[in-house]
């Protein structure tokens, strides 16, 4: 190799190394911003690239109660922006300070480690109807997860034990509308409702333990009574499908989740299948095709 080639092989070397670290400069995210909002909640700020547009999520979280919006922005290793229409916008930089903390809530879709550092530049958001509020220009890196709603979360139809399965599409305000109760006591009752705000999403997920009493199997229905954000109260009368047992509702249930209308679980307009240990069964013992 001569010593020009040599020269030149470097020089691409070098090249091709600062276009990897430029590359994977683009292709990362900085940690979540946490910042305190209005109503006790607390609002974070992420990012994730992709593959064409980044994403940007707002999450706002208060109990058992996370609502998370996602939008198209630009999002590197050191930036973070995005506009979320009416609700705000946000710009901001990430000033690395050395160091890393573990990340909770760690599971298999998440990093394990989140750097310490802070974040300087602009922030406003809004919820709907000002459920919170919050406007900054620095806050701290967290160890919480930003952008997740729900990572490999499972609908709970696995066991011997009760369950119960709602889901509804199409609605102009909830496009999508899941409710599920899991096999317990305790039962746990989950909510998610996704709609479309203008240009971007809002997810909205509430996670509650029932109380005692709250859900009841009987022989062939379920009764539903949980306490707020749920109101009123449903039967869910179990109807032999071929290759699921159907869900009949009646009753005033309903749940308010963060910033959006109360959400009828009992009005026809939700789906359901459950499983009743000695109860109804399937007409047919086969698996259901694909889409049922």
């Amino acid at each position: 190799m001569t010593r020009v080639n040599r020269a030149l092989t470097v020089v691409f070397a070098v090249a091709a190394l600062l276009v990897s670290a430029v590359a994977a400069e683009a292709r990362s995210a900085p940690p979540a911003l946490a910042m305190k909002g209005t109503n006790g909640f607390k609002v974070l700020l992420s990012g994730e690239p992709g593959d064409g547009p980044d994403f940007v999520y707002m999450m706002a979280i208060r109990g058992n109660s996370t609502v998370l919006y996602e939008t198209y922005g630009r999002v590197t290793a050191r930036r973070i922006k995005g506009s979320f229409g009416p609700l705000g916008f946000a710009s901001v930089r990430f000033r690395p300070e050395g160091g890393s903390v573990p990340r909770k809530g760690v599971n298999q879709c998440e990093r394990t480690r989140v750097p310490l550092g802070s974040f300087l530049g602009k922030l406003r958001f809004r919820g709907e109807s000002g459920f919170t509020r919050v406007e900054g220009t620095e806050g701290k890196a967290a160890a919480e997860p930003g952008g997740i709603l729900a990572c490999n979360e499972g609908i709970p139809t696995d066991g011997p034990g009760p369950w119960l399965v709602g889901g509804a599409s199409g609605g102009p305000s909830f496009p999508f509308v899941r409710f599920t109760v899991s096999q317990g006591p305790p039962h746990e009752l989950t909510v998610h409702s996704t709609s479309m705000l203008g240009q971007f999403r809002a997810l909205r997920k509430m996670r509650l333990t029932a109380p005692a009493g709250a859900v009841s199997y009987g022989s062939g229905e379920v009764s539903l009574s949980p306490p707020p954000p749920f109101s009123g109260s449903a039967t869910i009368t179990a109807e032999p499908g071929p290759c699921l047992v159907l869900g009949r509702p009646s009753g005033t249930l309903s749940v308010t989740l963060p910033g959006a209308p109360p959400i009828a679980l009992a009005d026809g307009s939700i789906s359901y299948y459950l499983q009743i240990p000695g109860g109804p069964q399937p007409t047919h013992a086969t698996p259901c095709p694909a889409g049922y």
